[in-house]
C-alpha cells in the first residue's frame, strides 16, 4: 500500500496536480496501449518502491541527438568509450547471463551503455570541470542518478520488449522547453488573432513543464524512477 505521506502521493493531492489532470484526461487519459501518456497515474507503489506501471516515461528516443550531442557521439566513438562504461549490478548481472534473459532486457542494456557513453562526454564538453566545478558536480550527480534509474528499470515487474532507457533528464529537459516555445511561437504566427490566448497557453505549459522538473529535482530522481513524458502537454491546449 502506498504511504500517504510519500512526496509523490502529496504531489498528486497538490490542487495544481489535480486542475492538471482535470484538464488532460480527455486526451493524455491514460491507457496502457498508449505509451505517450506522461500522467503519473501510469505509476504505481510496489512493496515500498515506486515503479511504472507502462512504459509511459521518457525515453532517449524522445530528444533528437543535434547540436552538442551530435558532436559527442563520434568522441564516443573515436576513443571507444562505450568499452569504459562500468554497468551498475542489474545490468552487469543480465550481460553476464544474458543466455537466460529475454532480448529485450539485453538490448535495454546495451542502449544505456550507448547513451551513457554520449551523455558523459556531453557533459564534460558541456560543463567542463575546471571552468564551472558545481555545475559540472551537479549535472554528474544527476547523471548518476539516471544510471541507477536505468538499473532499477530494467528488472521492473513491468517491464516488456517496448521499453526503452529513460531519457536524460538535462537533456530532455532541454529540448522539451524549447520545442514548447517553439510550438506556440508557430501558432502566434499562424492564429494571430489568438496572440493573448497563446501567450497564456504557454505560460501555462510552462508553468506545468515547471512542475514536473521540481517533481525530478526533488522527488523522481532521488528516488531513481524515471519521470513521465512531459512533451505531450502541447496537445491539451490545441484543444481549446
Amino acid at each position: 500500500m502506498a504511504d500517504p505521506q510519500d512526496p509523490l502521493i502529496q504531489l498528486a493531492l497538490t490542487s495544481f496536480s489535480q486542475s492538471f489532470r482535470t484538464g488532460a484526461e480527455g486526451e493524455m487519459l491514460h491507457r496502457p496501449n498508449r505509451p505517450v501518456c506522461f500522467l503519473p497515474t501510469s505509476l504505481s507503489c510496489e512493496a515500498g518502491e515506486w515503479v511504472w506501471a507502462t512504459n509511459a516515461y521518457a525515453t532517449v528516443y524522445d530528444t533528437p541527438i543535434t547540436g552538442e550531442l551530435l558532436d559527442a557521439a563520434p568522441v564516443v566513438v573515436r576513443d571507444n568509450l562505450e568499452a569504459q562504461i562500468v554497468l551498475p549490478p542489474n545490468m552487469k548481472m543480465i550481460l553476464a547471463d544474458q543466455l537466460f534473459w529475454p532480448e529485450w532486457h539485453v538490448n535495454f542494456v546495451k542502449q544505456f551503455v550507448k547513451f551513457i557513453a554520449i551523455y558523459r562526454r556531453w557533459v564534460e564538453a558541456e560543463y567542463e570541470e575546471s571552468e564551472d566545478p558545481v555545475d559540472y558536480s551537479a549535472t554528474m550527480k544527476v547523471l548518476e542518478n539516471w544510471r541507477q534509474t536505468c538499473d532499477a528499470l530494467v528488472v521492473c515487474p513491468n517491464f516488456s520488449s517496448s521499453w526503452e532507457a529513460p531519457a536524460f533528464f538535462p537533456v530532455y529537459d532541454m529540448y522539451c522547453y524549447g520545442a514548447c516555445l517553439e510550438y506556440f511561437e508557430d501558432q502566434k504566427e499562424l492564429f494571430a488573432f489568438k496572440k493573448d490566448s497563446w501567450d497564456a497557453y504557454l505560460r501555462e505549459a510552462l508553468a506545468i513543464i515547471g512542475e514536473w522538473q521540481h517533481m525530478f529535482d526533488n522527488l523522481m530522481s532521488p528516488k531513481f524512477v524515471a519521470f513521465p513524458n512531459v512533451y505531450g502537454i502541447t496537445v491539451i491546449f490545441t484543444k481549446r
